[in-house]
């Protein structure tokens, strides 16, 4: 596997944010910063009501830690799918 530059995680994660309001982009920025440097372990809960949006933003993220060669689980805790 060869190593990502710090130049091009940037890139990807900047780029991903650009269509995103302005006031959701630096959180945007923040969380796949998170997610792909954060420690090995970790636990988020994330809501949001509207579900197209969150979908969205779910599947740029999945498609930026993919990129960095990070795993990519998700766990629904829906009521749909949990009491």
């Amino acid at each position: 596997m060869t190593e990502q530059s710090p130049f091009s995680f940037d890139h990807r994660r900047f780029s991903a944010g650009l269509s995103l309001p302005p006031e959701h982009q630096s959180e945007f920025q923040r969380l796949v910063k998170t997610l792909c440097f954060g420690p090995p372990a970790q636990f988020l809960i994330l809501e949001f009501n509207d579900v197209a949006y969150r979908d969205s933003l779910v599947i740029r993220i999945d498609e930026l830690l993919l990129a960095e060669h990070q795993r990519v689980v998700r766990l629904n805790l829906s009521a749909a799918t949990h009491a």
